[in-house]
């Protein structure tokens, strides 16, 4: 299945087809990274900057990125200097410091400020960076024990408030964030720099094609609580020879984290745009290569055919040597992959229709309690980390709890007691820091309502469910196929229910718009004779209106009322080895807050700190446990969301 001219992804990768992480090629240049902060920080500090009093140290290891700490002698601000390994070139880095630089003119949300960066390792470096700002506080995991219920409930509501802040911004399109200059400067460039896979260039919309953008619309403006900028723009002629770029102190200076004035030059329509969406369907070890279209994109429809579509090419170019990203059952499993990818694809209408005009956001999916910083005294929320491979997705993908409230639901409706925590993690403490979060959920659940009319019929299981897990089993359609047949078997009733519905729906359709065209046609007085006003739709009774309750996804089957032919679940769960989850006696929603409020200081340790990703600190040691069920984790190392 090799093709001869074929070449190895330029950069290695450690570990198997399911845990993958970057080698980097080198150690950054602590020296060369001490020129660029003593370069760059010149508008921050006061006066002659001396090199003996500018200190750099190692502050934390993520999957794609070291950072290091700035101080300087007699200057109270810290620095942060992260360094990034060439995973995503350009795109990873410019679309994070776009990305900052809109939330500080649009949101309240404290997030860190870019100061300079570099988008191509071509510098004396030799690595793509941002120098930013450091946000203090202590992550809020460090502390959670410590806060009392009565706090916890309050910063629950105001993350709820950061999160509704980006879904009331919604953009004409799903992708990532980026400044319109840069993404325009990077297609007119002839970028031969990245080694691609192939010596002759397929003619698809990838990275070796022109790259797509959408411009901002005027609505998305008018939606928002301001339209901000950048007032004084970014500058590019520094004179270091390496094209790092960085935005001046006054235009990026955004006291109190309060969206920026309005600039008369310069708009959030002109100075932002859509560009490619991040995934690692797309990025991965040779897939950085392979063409296809990583977006924007129009709609869910749209996007998720993208993803089938790259999974698609990705089997069909055959094994590249020494890549991990191939199983040691490649060769068996593909030509079943390649059936189930159009088996997917079959049945995307179904699941997103080409026609969604879901309005998408900006989402953070990594909202876990490091990412989160608070005062160490007050716990008041300092700031929002890692922002970094954020993409603006469709409400159904964007609207989840943040990570830090999520934990298995309790096994039992009886609240446990508050036990000790002197020992660590216990499955006392797992069984309360269960019952915690899910009450803390609930008043997630409650702020949002307030803040956002259509947010209870969002979160709905149904169809919000049956898009995520499908979501979910085309990223599987690769690694885990097994699950992806299973997902295709346990769901086909809803499946062909939900086609059934749509083509009725659209049938329906029809027959209005022909009676629209004959009521027009032909006049009728009986409204005038029989001395009633037809009724609006909003005084209708509900079995009189029914389209108007329809969601997007008609008549989709819960999982649990289809019924699978024994053989096939057998043979499926035998392979996978699944156990069909036992009902249990799962607590209802609803409970009055009085009921756990009385624990007081009920500290619960973070439920979901298993599943982050391992940063190495100096004095930390943090273990990640393995998944139990095999499937992809929502954002794991896999999605380029590295942590710090």
């Amino acid at each position: 299945m090799a093709n001869d001219t074929r070449r190895k992804n330029p950069l290695k990768w450690e570990g198997n087809y399911v845990s993958q992480t970057p080698v980097w090629p080198t150690e950054p240049d602590i020296a060369v990274i001490k020129n660029l902060a003593k370069q760059h920080l010149s508008a921050e500090i006061a006066g002659t900057i001396e090199a003996y009093k500018l200190e750099i140290t190692h502050f934390a290891y993520g999957a794609f990125n070291k950072l290091y700490l700035v101080s300087y002698s007699g200057h109270e601000a810290k620095y942060l200097f992260r360094v990034t390994s060439p995973v995503i070139p350009f795109f990873k880095t410019e679309s994070e410091v776009a990305t900052l630089a809109y939330l500080r003119t649009n949101t309240s949300i404290p997030v860190p400020r870019a100061i300079a960066w570099n988008s191509s390792s071509d510098n004396d470096l030799g690595f793509e960076w941002i120098l930013m700002n450091k946000v203090a506080g202590v992550e809020l995991r460090s502390v959670w024990r410590q806060i009392s219920w009565q706090r916890k409930l309050e910063l629950v509501d105001e993350v709820a408030g950061f999160v509704h802040q980006l879904q009331a911004r919604p953009f004409d399109a799903l992708g990532s964030l980026y400044f319109k200059s840069a993404l325009t400067a990077h297609q007119s460039e002839d970028n031969t720099a990245t080694e691609a896979l192939f010596e002759e260039q397929p003619q698809e919309s990838g990275l070796e094609g022109p790259v797509k953008f959408v411009e901002i619309k005027g609505n998305m403006a008018a939606t928002s609580a301001t339209t901000g900028t950048l007032q004084s723009g970014i500058d590019t002629t520094n004179g270091d020879g390496n094209n790092a770029q960085s935005i001046p102190k006054e235009a990026a200076k955004n006291k109190d984290q309060e969206p920026a004035p309005q600039s008369p030059e310069s708009t959030v329509e002109e100075q932002f745009v859509v560009g490619p969406l991040f995934s690692w369907v797309y990025w991965l070890g040779a897939r950085l290569y392979l063409p296809g279209h990583r977006g924007p994109y129009k709609n869910s429809y749209e996007w998720l055919k993208a993803l089938i579509e790259m999974q698609r090419t990705w089997v069909k170019a055959g094994r590249v040597d020494d890549d991990s990203d191939y199983g040691s059952d490649f060769e068996e499993e593909a030509p079943e992959i390649k059936k189930a990818c159009q088996q997917y694809l079959d049945i995307l209408p179904s699941i997103c229709p080409e026609n969604d005009k879901t309005p998408p956001s900006l989402y953070h999916h990594d909202l876990n309690s490091a990412n989160i910083l608070v005062d160490p005294e007050t716990f008041a929320i300092t700031g929002i980390v890692d922002w970094e491979t954020i993409n603006i997705l469709p409400r159904w993908r964007a609207t989840d709890y943040p990570k830090f409230l999520k934990s298995e639901d309790p096994a039992s409706n009886i609240e446990p007691p508050i036990p000790s925590y002197e020992n660590g993690q216990t499955v006392e403490t797992d069984t309360r820091d269960q019952w915690d979060n899910w009450i803390l959920r609930g008043r997630y659940d409650e702020a949002m309502k307030r803040l956002s009319d259509d947010y209870e019929s969002t979160m709905s299981p149904e169809p919000r469910k049956t898009q995520r897990e499908f979501e979910e089993m085309v990223g599987n359609l690769s690694d885990y196929i097994n699950a992806a047949q299973y997902w295709l078997e346990k769901n086909k009733a809803g499946i062909e229910h939900n086609k059934k519905m749509q083509e009725e729906n659209a049938a329906d359709g029809d027959k209005n718009e022909i009676g629209r065209d004959l009521e027009q046609a032909t006049p009728s007085n009986e409204a005038s004779l029989v001395g009633e006003v037809p009724r609006p739709k909003s005084e209708l009774a509900p079995e009189e209106d029914t389209k108007a309750h329809i969601p997007t996804l008609p008549g989709v089957l819960p999982i649990s009322a289809i019924t699978v032919p024994e053989d096939v679940a057998s043979t499926h769960l035998e392979a996978l080895k699944l156990e069909e989850p036992a009902l249990s006696n799962i607590p209802k929603a609803g409970l009055a807050e009085s009921v756990c409020a009385k624990g007081g200081n009920s500290n619960p340790q973070k439920g979901e700190m298993t599943q982050e990703p391992v940063i190495e600190k100096k004095s930390e040691d943090i273990e990640a446990k393995a998944p139990a069920v095999p499937t992809v984790p929502e954002f794991d190392l896999r999605s380029c969301a590295p942590a710090g």
